[in-house]
Protein backbone atom coordinates (compact mmCIF):
# COMPACT_ATOMS: atom_id res chain seq x y z
CA UNK A 1 0.00 0.00 0.00
CA UNK A 2 1.37 3.56 -0.90
CA UNK A 3 0.20 6.51 1.13
CA UNK A 4 0.40 9.84 1.12
CA UNK A 5 -0.83 12.77 3.51
CA UNK A 6 -3.74 15.77 2.19
CA UNK A 7 -5.49 17.93 3.91
CA UNK A 8 -9.44 17.03 4.84
CA UNK A 9 -11.00 17.66 1.03
CA UNK A 10 -8.32 17.71 -0.71
CA UNK A 11 -7.63 15.57 -4.04
CA UNK A 12 -5.75 12.42 -3.54
CA UNK A 13 -1.99 12.76 -4.42
CA UNK A 14 -1.05 10.37 -7.12
CA UNK A 15 2.71 10.71 -6.51
CA UNK A 16 5.10 11.35 -3.49
CA UNK A 17 3.67 8.27 -1.48
CA UNK A 18 5.38 5.98 1.31
CA UNK A 19 4.87 2.37 0.37
CA UNK A 20 4.26 0.34 3.49
CA UNK A 21 3.76 -3.79 2.70
CA UNK A 22 1.54 -4.90 5.78
CA UNK A 23 0.11 -8.54 6.64
CA UNK A 24 -3.67 -9.35 6.29
CA UNK A 25 -6.16 -11.59 7.62
CA UNK A 26 -9.03 -12.86 6.65
CA UNK A 27 -11.07 -9.92 4.93
CA UNK A 28 -8.60 -7.87 4.85
CA UNK A 29 -7.68 -6.46 8.15
CA UNK A 30 -4.15 -5.89 8.63
CA UNK A 31 -2.77 -7.23 11.79
CA UNK A 32 -0.21 -4.81 12.22
CA UNK A 33 -0.18 -2.81 15.19
CA UNK A 34 -2.07 0.11 15.64
CA UNK A 35 -5.22 -1.29 13.61
CA UNK A 36 -8.57 -1.64 16.00
CA UNK A 37 -11.77 -3.12 14.35
CA UNK A 38 -15.34 -2.83 15.53
CA UNK A 39 -17.84 -6.09 16.06
CA UNK A 40 -18.49 -5.32 12.27
CA UNK A 41 -15.05 -5.93 11.42
CA UNK A 42 -14.87 -2.09 10.08
CA UNK A 43 -11.63 -0.26 10.98
CA UNK A 44 -12.46 1.98 14.22
CA UNK A 45 -8.52 2.93 14.87
CA UNK A 46 -5.42 3.24 12.69
CA UNK A 47 -1.35 4.17 13.05
CA UNK A 48 -0.62 7.53 13.82
CA UNK A 49 -4.40 8.23 15.63
CA UNK A 50 -6.40 7.80 12.60
CA UNK A 51 -10.35 7.17 13.41
CA UNK A 52 -13.49 6.25 11.89
CA UNK A 53 -17.01 6.64 13.18
CA UNK A 54 -19.28 5.07 11.05
CA UNK A 55 -23.27 5.33 10.23
CA UNK A 56 -25.25 2.32 10.27
CA UNK A 57 -25.15 1.42 7.02
CA UNK A 58 -21.01 1.14 7.42
CA UNK A 59 -20.67 4.26 5.36
CA UNK A 60 -17.96 6.47 7.12
CA UNK A 61 -19.28 9.05 9.19
CA UNK A 62 -16.21 11.05 10.77
CA UNK A 63 -12.40 10.88 10.41
CA UNK A 64 -10.15 12.30 12.82
CA UNK A 65 -6.76 13.16 13.78
CA UNK A 66 -5.35 14.95 17.05
CA UNK A 67 -5.63 17.89 14.56
CA UNK A 68 -7.86 17.51 12.35
CA UNK A 69 -11.64 16.20 11.43
CA UNK A 70 -13.77 15.54 8.43
CA UNK A 71 -17.46 15.09 9.20
CA UNK A 72 -19.95 13.51 6.65
CA UNK A 73 -24.11 13.63 6.48
CA UNK A 74 -26.23 11.72 4.35
CA UNK A 75 -29.40 12.44 2.64
CA UNK A 76 -32.48 10.47 3.06
CA UNK A 77 -31.44 7.96 -0.14
CA UNK A 78 -28.22 7.24 1.74
CA UNK A 79 -25.63 9.42 -0.61
CA UNK A 80 -23.21 12.48 0.80
CA UNK A 81 -25.25 15.15 1.73
CA UNK A 82 -22.59 17.81 3.02
CA UNK A 83 -18.85 17.62 4.26
CA UNK A 84 -17.36 19.28 6.53
CA UNK A 85 -13.52 20.06 7.44
CA UNK A 86 -12.73 21.53 10.79
CA UNK A 87 -9.11 21.94 12.57
CA UNK A 88 -8.19 21.98 16.70
CA UNK A 89 -6.40 24.06 18.25
CA UNK A 90 -6.22 23.17 22.19
CA UNK A 91 -9.98 22.16 22.70
CA UNK A 92 -11.43 23.84 20.21
CA UNK A 93 -12.73 22.78 16.99
CA UNK A 94 -13.00 25.40 13.97
CA UNK A 95 -14.81 24.93 10.92
CA UNK A 96 -12.08 25.07 7.49
CA UNK A 97 -14.16 24.01 4.95
CA UNK A 98 -17.91 22.22 4.16
CA UNK A 99 -19.27 21.51 0.53
CA UNK A 100 -23.06 20.30 -0.07
CA UNK A 101 -24.40 17.81 -2.46
CA UNK A 102 -27.58 18.02 -4.68
CA UNK A 103 -28.17 15.15 -6.21
CA UNK A 104 -31.18 15.28 -9.13
CA UNK A 105 -34.32 12.89 -7.53
CA UNK A 106 -32.25 9.16 -7.44
CA UNK A 107 -29.18 9.72 -9.15
CA UNK A 108 -26.12 8.48 -7.01
CA UNK A 109 -23.97 11.63 -8.57
CA UNK A 110 -24.31 14.99 -7.71
CA UNK A 111 -25.73 17.13 -10.15
CA UNK A 112 -24.62 20.48 -8.74
CA UNK A 113 -22.23 20.90 -5.68
CA UNK A 114 -21.69 23.90 -3.11
CA UNK A 115 -17.53 23.66 -3.42
CA UNK A 116 -17.21 26.44 -0.42
CA UNK A 117 -20.48 26.91 1.79
CA UNK A 118 -18.85 29.91 3.12
CA UNK A 119 -18.69 31.92 0.04
CA UNK A 120 -21.19 29.77 -1.65
CA UNK A 121 -19.04 28.78 -4.96
CA UNK A 122 -20.46 26.22 -7.18
CA UNK A 123 -19.60 23.37 -9.56
CA UNK A 124 -22.25 22.15 -11.98
CA UNK A 125 -22.48 18.64 -13.59
CA UNK A 126 -23.30 19.35 -17.10
CA UNK A 127 -25.36 16.32 -18.48
CA UNK A 128 -24.09 14.64 -22.09
CA UNK A 129 -23.09 15.44 -24.62
CA UNK A 130 -20.69 17.57 -22.69
CA UNK A 131 -19.95 15.84 -20.00
CA UNK A 132 -17.73 18.23 -17.73
CA UNK A 133 -17.93 19.66 -15.11
CA UNK A 134 -18.00 23.55 -14.54
CA UNK A 135 -17.80 25.73 -12.36
CA UNK A 136 -19.34 28.99 -11.55
CA UNK A 137 -16.75 31.43 -13.34
CA UNK A 138 -17.13 29.19 -16.43
CA UNK A 139 -14.03 27.61 -16.72
CA UNK A 140 -14.24 24.00 -17.83
CA UNK A 141 -13.15 22.21 -14.34
CA UNK A 142 -10.72 19.36 -16.20
CA UNK A 143 -8.86 21.74 -18.59
CA UNK A 144 -9.32 25.36 -17.27
CA UNK A 145 -10.80 26.36 -20.57
CA UNK A 146 -13.82 28.66 -21.20
CA UNK A 147 -16.65 27.86 -21.48
CA UNK A 148 -19.81 29.56 -22.58
CA UNK A 149 -22.96 28.08 -20.04
CA UNK A 150 -26.47 29.51 -20.82
CA UNK A 151 -28.94 28.90 -18.38
CA UNK A 152 -32.65 27.67 -19.29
Amino acid sequence: MTTANGGPGEDYSVSGGTTVTTACRSADQSVAAGYVYDAFGRTTSQPGGVTTRYFAKDIARQQTTATQRQTWKLDAALRIRTWTAENRTGTTWTQVGSKTNHYKRDADSPRWIVEDNATAAVTRNVSPPLRRSVRHDGRDRRHGAPFHHHPR
